[in-house]
C-alpha cells in the first residue's frame, strides 16, 4: 500500500499479517525524487514525505513492534531507493 496508486500514501506494519497504521492524500507522481522518513520512538511513528509530516500515529497494539528491523517492500511498480539508513534518534 505504501503509495498506493492513488493520491495517498499509507504507513502498513507487516507482521504475521497486514495492518493499515495510516493514511493520507499525497499527490505523488510517477518517475518523482521524494525523501522518505519515519520517526519511531516506543510505540509512536511519525512518517514524512520531503520532511512534511504526514503522519503522527500510536501503535498500541499488542502486537507492537518494539524491537526488530525495516525493510521496503514493493508489491507493484518499482522503486528506485538509493539509500536506507537506520538510527537511533538524536538527543538533545
Amino acid at each position: 500500500e505504501g503509495m498506493d496508486g492513488g493520491a495517498r500514501v499509507a504507513l502498513v506494519k507487516q507482521r504475521d499479517e497486514e495492518h493499515l497504521l495510516a493514511r493520507a492524500n499525497f499527490p505523488w507522481r510517477f518517475g518523482q525524487v521524494y525523501h522518505l522518513a519515519l520517526e519511531v520512538e516506543g510505540v509512536r511513528i511519525r512518517g514524512y514525505v520531503d520532511d512534511a509530516l504526514l503522519f503522527d500515529v500510536y501503535d498500541h497494539a499488542p502486537d507492537a513492534l518494539m524491537v526488530g528491523g525495516v525493510a521496503l517492500v514493493i508489491t507493484e511498480g518499482r522503486t528506485a531507493t538509493q539509500s536506507v539508513r537506520v538510527e537511533p534518534p538524536a538527543r538533545g
